[in-house]
Parts: C-alpha cells; structure tokens; sequence
C-alpha cells in the first residue's frame, strides 16, 4: 500500500513540468517556482498525517499510558493491542 502511495508521489513529481507548461499556454506566464511550492506543501502534508496515523495507533493500543509501570510496558494487553492493529 505505501509503496502505492510512494508511486503516485514519482508520477507527480514527473508530470510537473507538463503542468507547467499547459499552466503557461493558459496564461501565458510560467509558474514553476508556484506548482514547486505546492508539491512540497503536499509531501509535508503527507508525512505530517503518517505521523499522526502513528501516534492515534500507539495511543489506541496503549502504549503512552503514563501510569503504566516500566515493566507492564511489554507486557502481554499492548503487545497483543499491536498484534490486533497489524491484522486488521
């Protein structure tokens, strides 16, 4: 799935410069330093919200719980949390 997703960010990327150039034939103005700032903007945006997906999984299965002592940390509910994670 991600590389599906690291896929369409290669397609994009190299189909940029065809944009800029019917961006142009549009306007007659040429707008790489724009269409550049947008694909950045986007690639941030991407990895902003796969950290965030990370952080709502380790949440979910309890690994951030601050009155858990160190040695229930591997024990068996959260190892078995991210076990039932994974399969789903």
């Amino acid at each position: 799935m991600a590389a599906l997703g690291a896929l369409g960010f290669v397609f994009i990327t190299s189909m940029s410069m065809d944009i800029v150039e019917q961006v142009e034939k549009s306007t007659d103005r040429r707008e790489e330093g724009l269409l550049g700032t947008i694909n950045a903007f986007v690639h941030k945006l991407v990895g902003a919200g796969g950290v965030l997906i990370s952080g709502l999984i380790i949440s979910f299965a309890g690994f951030d719980n601050p009155n858990a002592l160190q040695a229930d940390l591997y024990g068996g509910d959260i190892i078995n949390n991210f076990a039932i994670i994974h399969l789903e």
